[in-house]
């Protein structure tokens, strides 16, 4: 059941695509990249002390293939929905 979802849902993304690249509408992927701890040290002890928590949000627009990346640490935000779509109310604005 799940490889037959997966499969429907690249199936419905070619379709999307598609209409994209005919610039018909928008299509946006969205993609959260792992959280990167900073600073990076080998020390054990200031990676404990110092660690900041920092979040790369990437969408990308598959009509243009532009990308945008949005950068933010734990004390910009908190790492909830609202966070997420003012990064695409803000992609949407300049597209």
């Amino acid at each position: 059941m799940h490889v037959l979802k997966k499969n429907e849902a690249r199936d419905e993304k070619s379709k999307d695509k598609i209409l994209a690249t005919a610039s018909e509408c928008h299509v946006f992927t969205c993609d959260l990249m792992a959280v990167r701890l900073l600073p990076y040290s080998q020390a054990s002890s200031i990676y404990f002390k110092m660690k900041l928590a920092v979040h790369n949000y990437i969408v990308y627009n598959l009509s243009t293939n532009e990308s945008i990346n949005y950068w933010f640490d734990e004390s910009q935000t908190e790492l909830v929905a609202s966070t997420f779509v003012s990064c695409l109310i803000d992609v949407i604005k300049e597209t």
